[in-house]
């Protein structure tokens, strides 16, 4: 769903959700039950983040996203398949690529162990190449 049927299906104007989206100096808070609408179109729940709560990993996860879209998308991919009932029907993959996987997680490994980040983007790249594969 983009952001201007989210605003028809509120009754809103398409300039709310841009301002709602808005990552800085857009909507400061909306009321309760705009908030619960929104929830219910889009099958979410919002919660408070208590950014003093949040472990280094999160932080660095949410920041990775904000950067490169992708890797919020292979993180949603993720956990639609772990929440996914039928993770069993997940197609196998050939040994001969989880092979080829180990092996250029290994040599990009050594070759700049400073930047585990690399081997990151790697794995989670795969992974989502493969996931999305599994999405009609």
């Amino acid at each position: 769903m983009n952001q201007a049927d989210l605003a028809k299906k509120l009754g809103l104007d398409r300039s709310w959700t841009t301002r709602f989206f808005k990552t800085s100096g857009g909507l400061k808070s909306i009321s309760d039950d705009l908030r619960w609408k929104i929830e219910d179109i889009l099958a979410i729940k919002f919660f408070k983040v208590d950014e003093s709560e949040s472990s280094a990993l999160a932080r660095q996860i949410d920041a990775a996203i904000e950067k490169d879209a992708r890797i919020g998308n292979a993180c949603e991919l993720l956990l639609s398949s772990l929440n996914d009932d039928h993770y069993y029907d997940l197609p196998l993959i050939p040994t001969k690529d989880l092979v080829d996987f180990g092996k250029t997680i290994v040599r990009v490994s050594h070759e700049d162990p400073d930047k585990p980040g690399k081997v990151g983007k790697i794995a989670m790249t795969w992974l989502a190449e493969r996931l999305a594969k599994l999405k009609p």
